[in-house]
């Protein structure tokens, strides 16, 4: 194996570590903000459960995080167009450009998703709140 495919291999892996990493912040910062975890929120960004779980491990194990060019926009883009106002954006992660969503069908129905989940998180660290006064 020449030395510059050994380069490349290693220029592959850090690029889809800083990725997964990149992802990872992301997706944290939404599921803490709308109280729901990456699988459901992967699912219904990409309808795919475990996609942001893999990148997560990928982070926490150090192996490399396999993903196709068009996934990853697609997932970065839609992440980019979901994030709320109220939350600020990681400085440490580049923003893309939002991605639209493929039909009105699917932003309302992903929108009102997000909408409900902030809305039980909410009551929910209401009512947390009342009970530590107690």
């Amino acid at each position: 194996m020449g030395q510059g495919f050994q380069h490349v291999a290693a220029s592959r892996r850090v690029y889809s570590q800083r990725v997964a990493f990149d992802l990872s912040i992301l997706v944290s910062d939404l599921c803490i903000f709308y109280g729901t975890g990456p699988a459901a929120l992967s699912s219904i960004l990409l309808n795919d459960t475990r996609f942001f779980q893999t990148a997560r491990y990928s982070v926490i194990s150090g192996t490399p995080f396999k993903f196709s060019s068009h996934r990853m926009d697609r997932a970065l883009g839609l992440i980019s167009q979901i994030w709320p106002s109220e939350l600020p954006w990681p400085a440490e992660v580049p923003r893309c450009e939002p991605l639209p969503f493929d039909d009105d069908v699917q932003s309302t129905e992903i929108r009102a998703w997000l909408k409900k989940r902030r809305a039980a998180k909410l009551e929910k660290d209401s009512k947390d709140g009342e009970n530590t006064q107690d």
